[in-house]
């Protein structure tokens, strides 16, 4: 049965199937859902090795989409509490990125 995300992500290990990913400057990737499912399972015991515990709340800053995603997938399975915020580059406000970055980080409480 699934219930979380990260179960859902488990289910698809099974799948010859994956995701497209799009890098600027350079040709797009894929990673199959076997492969994805084992690199964020060995992210996400990198992360609790670090002491994190469910329900904490971390803010995720990447602009590389499957680095990304493979980051917000370990997360979750360790029962992460996930605040995204785009890089400088993606928000068009780089004079007080840092600024918008904190508020962010104390409104969500990460």
């Amino acid at each position: 049965m699934i219930e979380s995300l990260a179960d859902a992500v488990d289910a698809l290990r099974v799948c010859d199937r994956g995701l497209h990913f799009e890098a600027s400057g350079s040709s797009p990737s894929f990673v199959d859902y076997r492969r994805l499912g084992e690199e964020v399972h060995a992210l996400a015991r990198k992360l609790a090795a670090l002491g994190v515990r469910r329900g904490d709340r971390v803010v995720i800053v990447d602009g590389d989409q499957a680095r990304f995603a493979r980051t917000f997938l370990a997360a979750i399975r360790v029962g992460l509490v996930v605040v995204p915020f785009p890089p400088p580059a993606l928000t068009g406000c780089r004079n007080d990125y840092a600024a918008r970055l904190e508020r962010i980080r104390r409104v969500s409480g990460a």
